[in-house]
C-alpha cells in the first residue's frame, strides 16, 4: 500500500508539473518567433486563472462547514 500511495501522490504532481512546463515551452516558443500575445489576452487569462482557483477555495472551504 505504502508504494501505490506513494505513485498516486507522484502522479498527481508531476501532472500539473508536466502543464506547467508545457506552458513555458509553448511561451518560449512564441517568443522565439516574435509572436507577443495582445494585452487583453494577458489580462483574461489571469482572470480566469483567478476565477477558477477562487472557486476551488471556496468549494474546499464549503465542505468543511
Amino acid at each position: 500500500i505504502p508504494v501505490a500511495l506513494l505513485f498516486v501522490i507522484v502522479g498527481f504532481e508531476l501532472g500539473p508539473l508536466a502543464f506547467v512546463i508545457a506552458l513555458l515551452l509553448l511561451n518560449l516558443a512564441l517568443k522565439r518567433i516574435a509572436l507577443q500575445p495582445m494585452r487583453w489576452a494577458d489580462i483574461t487569462v489571469t482572470y480566469v486563472i483567478g476565477s477558477v482557483a477562487a472557486f476551488w477555495t471556496i468549494e474546499r472551504i464549503a465542505t468543511f462547514v
